[in-house]
């Protein structure tokens, strides 16, 4: 309901929230709406929403904290909700810890935060966007940041064959299994390009001091090329589901 809001008079009329109704969406814990809102509808309400969002989030989790340590084992639909509790306190430190670094161009999340379709078994989607040079020490920043929050029991950097992309993904103790943090730090390009009408690729910006992300627009005709090579590679990729079944078949073989 408040995303309909927000997308339909917010976004599109470009009129600015007040305070108050800020601090509404924040108290109920509307984190998708308000995260729409801000990369929809500009900069100014930014400094608001950094506030108030962060607060919200800890004093939530808190509660549900303290309310679960009393009863002891979690039944399903409570340890996913506590989940989320744990994934908004993760995404609100991180940014809080990071913004005030001026070599810390931009952070934003992308996957199912993105598309709005977290649930329980969500990884979360960490982009950080850097001055060239600086990517060793965000890392760093970043796992000194997840340790405040518990201790880590994975922490692992695939390597890459751009310099200036980096991938790490961390695991907090004593959270759920699937909840990893997957961290890409750039430094390769100013900007980062994201297809309006690809909406299963949208970020969800947290901070953005330099204008990074970049939202493309298309016309009538590119996107219809657009579409059809990108049905073309999902047809043809499909098409090799054999490989699929091979693999599986190997593997229950191999354990005969």
């Amino acid at each position: 309901q408040w995303n309909k809001k927000l997308n339909v008079n917010y976004a599109h009329s470009g009129n600015e929230m007040t305070e108050a109704e800020i601090a509404d969406l924040s108290e109920n814990l509307d984190i998708q709406a308000l995260m729409a809102y801000r990369i929809e509808v500009g900069r100014k309400t930014h400094e608001v929403v950094s506030r108030l969002l962060p607060n919200a989030f800890n004093q939530k989790v808190e509660a549900e904290r303290i309310k679960d340590s009393k009863k002891g084992r979690l039944a399903p639909k409570k340890a996913r909700k506590l989940k989320m509790g744990i994934r908004s306190r993760i995404i609100s430190h991180l940014s809080e810890g990071m913004i005030n670094y001026p070599e810390i161009n931009a952070l934003w999340l992308e996957g199912a935060d993105g598309t709005s379709t977290s649930d329980h078994l969500s990884d979360i989607d960490v982009v950080i966007h850097v001055n060239s040079g600086f990517e060793t020490k965000a890392l760093s920043i970043c796992e000194n940041l997840l340790e405040e929050i518990a201790a880590l029991d994975l922490s692992y950097e695939e390597p890459r064959q751009h310099p200036n992309m980096r991938y790490k993904v961390f695991h907090l103790e004593n959270t759920p299994s699937y909840l990893f943090i997957d961290v890409n730090v750039y430094s390769h390009r100013p900007f980062i390009e994201f297809d309006r009408f690809n909406d299963s690729e949208v970020p969800i910006v947290l901070f953005d001091k330099k204008q990074v992300i970049q939202i493309r627009e298309h016309n009538e005709s590119e996107l219809q090329q657009t579409l059809r090579n990108r049905l073309h590679h999902l047809e043809n990729t499909i098409k090799q589901k054999a490989r699929v079944v091979k693999y599986i078949e190997e593997i229950n073989l191999s354990k005969l």
